[in-house]
């Protein structure tokens, strides 16, 4: 197969409706997509640190794992994770590297809908990350003007036991605070064959602008499109590849991180086998003098187009589990994500899977309890 160092695909970014409010994220945006260019990614420079704010923000690590079953989930547990953790401590420096949710495998063709690839151009945190587990280390109440989503993320955090993993090493609040936070996604392709259907594309961050996300938040909800944004991926990736993408950075002078999603490549072939693949997001603390210098060069962004101004959320937002609980489990779904096509199913997924840390568990779950809660499996940190 001969590349041309780009293809199309077509993705679904988020509209809002006619007269809806901003703030209102559940409600008031909807599907729009939009066919693009994708470009080769292997024709970049290799970034040695996709920390940086001149980086893109995501690269390919050549690593070969031991796992042979990629089906075993003991083994992803007691093996894999900690292979991913040397991984980024190697690349990033980290001092600490958490699991931020139990791993992701997805099977193109599957009939469980939290399995599928995701064709939603989504971003799996939101721009207060440290602010919520600094909450969660505390104690203290979270900042109320916190928009819909950003509420959320509190309820992610309280959710999965990081916190108590940060305790036993050593992080209390006050130390979190001095460190700089990134959270990462890693990706990898679990075929015997390079990956040629169904692959992942992931935007420059810095062609993303923080005003680019549904709400004013660019999180599981969706992006916006706008011109001069930017998305490549990485041909026939294959099983010795692991691709790293920033989804957080506490020291970023904006939330506009590497929104992702998969798409149906123009180029592939008609016998393409189907894509199956593993994610694993993690939460990394870097050492305490690990910080932005001050004169560090800007995100790269259009001079051609204006900036958005965030929708800023009224300050009697309701909490969103608490509006589902209201509604009944039975209508949550309904009443939260407009549930009206697969996609909008899908992208409903993408948020609960986001809360319970483990996929999209049962409704009735997420739609009546006031902090969601996930049976995952127990990880120390990897310090």
């Amino acid at each position: 197969m001969e590349f041309t160092g780009r293809t199309t695909g077509v993705f679904n970014f988020g509209r809002l409706k006619e007269g809806c409010d901003p703030a209102n994220v559940f409600e008031c945006y909807e599907q729009d997509a939009h066919t693009l260019e994708v470009h080769d990614a292997r024709l970049l420079p290799q970034d040695t640190d996709i920390s940086l704010p001149s980086s893109t923000g995501f690269t390919v690590v050549p690593h070969v794992s031991s796992v042979r079953d990629w089906s075993d989930e003991e083994v992803l547990a007691s093996t894999y994770y900690d292979e991913v953790f040397a991984v980024l401590k190697k690349l990033t420096g980290a001092e600490h590297v958490f699991l931020g949710t139990p791993h992701v495998s997805r099977r193109e063709g599957s009939e469980d809908q939290t399995s599928k690839p995701l064709y939603h151009l989504h971003n799996d945190y939101t721009g207060n990350m440290k602010e919520a587990y600094l909450c969660a280390l505390s104690g203290e109440e979270p900042d109320p003007s916190w928009t819909m989503e950003e509420k959320l993320a509190m309820h992610f955090v309280n959710s999965l036991d990081v916190p108590a993993q940060m305790k036993a090493v050593g992080l209390t609040a006050e130390r979190l605070a001095e460190r700089r936070m990134i959270a990462l996604n890693t990706w990898r392709n679990t075929s015997d064959e390079p990956l040629r259907s169904c692959p992942l594309a992931v935007a420059d961050k810095r062609t993303i602008k923080s005003s680019d996300g549904c709400g004013g938040v660019v999180g599981r909800v969706g992006l916006m499109r706008r011109e001069g944004q930017q998305f490549y991926y990485y041909p026939e990736l294959t099983r010795e590849e692991l691709l790293v993408f920033i989804g957080y950075d506490s020291e970023a002078k904006e939330h506009a991180p590497c929104a992702h999603s998969a798409f149906d490549d123009a180029n592939t072939p008609a016998d393409a086998p189907p894509r199956q693949s593993i994610e694993l997001r993690c939460v990394l603390v870097m050492p305490a003098a690990n910080l932005i210098p001050a004169d560090s060069p800007s995100d790269f962004t259009s001079t051609t187009e204006a900036d958005r101004s965030s929708a800023a959320p009224p300050a009697d937002v309701a909490d969103p589990l608490q509006t589902a609980a209201e509604a009944g489990a039975g209508r949550a779904f309904i009443d939260l994500f407009a549930m009206q096509t697969d996609e909008a199913e899908q992208r409903a997924a993408i948020v609960v899977e986001g809360l319970s840390g483990a996929g999209c568990i049962a409704v009735k779950c997420f739609a009546t309890s006031a902090k969601a809660s996930t049976a995952s499996p127990q990880r120390q940190a990897h310090s």
